[in-house]
């Protein structure tokens, strides 16, 4: 069992995951940069969705992908009323962060002056793309915590609806990169000016959705046993460790030439 854990055997020899990975930034990459004149606030959107997906490899993100995937080898129709439910779940929990700082960006408008805030801002985005760079180094403020274990006593679909709302929170467990900082700090700004809180719905919610892809392609991840699949799917998420990071880096940079070029046309 040990030899498995550390060597399934899995078919194909390119990695979906990193694959996966590469079409999601030069998708939402494109987007961002294409929607930047037109509308520059909400190219940080796509951008979103990246740091969501690339949370893939924390604690919680792997341990969902094996707690999820493995209910796919047996019943197909039980793996997708458990990812819907950890999806819908976790997109309300996000919504709800996302609309309590959407709603704080109205202070932050009143105490300082948009020219300013976007200054800050930019400063913000560039200061976390130089740490995940390794440029700079400092600690992350997170709950170094996973999610509760104990809620599996409820059944796949309730303790699913469960993680999924705790996790969708985006800050109450493991956070692997700065991204969701960044996102925070664009809504606080009022980065799409006078539309607070739907910058801070839309937002979360697309960084939740970019995180929870990862249950939904996890158990196509095939192997050359059905048993395997999941482990399969857990030793490409940690052989993509290094594509996830720089695609992080990559969409921190666009966020940082976002919000310059917000400063610089105010």
């Amino acid at each position: 069992m040990e030899h498995a854990l550390k060597s399934p055997t899995c078919n194909g020899t390119t990695n979906p995951i990193a694959q996966t990975s590469y079409l999601i930034g030069g998708v939402c990459i494109l987007a961002s940069v294409l929607t930047l004149r037109v509308f520059p606030g909400v190219s940080l959107a796509p951008l979103a969705f990246i740091f969501g997906w690339t949370q893939i490899a924390s604690p919680c993100g792997k341990a969902l992908v094996g707690a999820l995937t493995s209910s796919a080898q047996s019943k197909r129709r039980m793996w997708v009323s458990a990812a819907a439910a950890y999806t819908l779940a976790g997109l309300l929990g996000s919504a709800a962060v996302g609309l309590i700082f959407g709603e704080l960006s109205a202070v932050t408008s009143v105490l300082l002056h948009r020219r300013h805030a976007l200054a800050g801002f930019a400063l913000f985005s560039i200061t976390f793309t130089l740490r995940e760079m390794g440029a700079i180094s400092f600690p992350l403020p997170q709950r170094k915590r996973p999610s509760v274990g104990a809620w599996r006593s409820f059944g796949l679909l309730s303790s699913a609806a469960m993680w999924g709302f705790h996790i969708g929170l985006g800050f109450a467990t493991f956070i692997n990169y700065g991204g969701p900082y960044v996102l925070i700090a664009a809504i606080s700004v009022q980065v799409m000016s006078g539309h607070g809180l739907v910058a801070g719905i839309l937002l979360m919610s697309l960084y939740w959705l970019g995180r929870a892809l990862s249950v939904w392609i996890a158990p196509f991840v095939n192997s050359s046993s059905s048993i395997n699949s999941t482990l399969c799917a857990l030793k490409h998420i940690d052989a993509a460790r290094d594509v996830q990071r720089w695609l992080h880096v990559s969409a921190l940079a666009t966020a940082s030439a976002v919000s310059l070029y917000m400063f610089s046309v105010m």
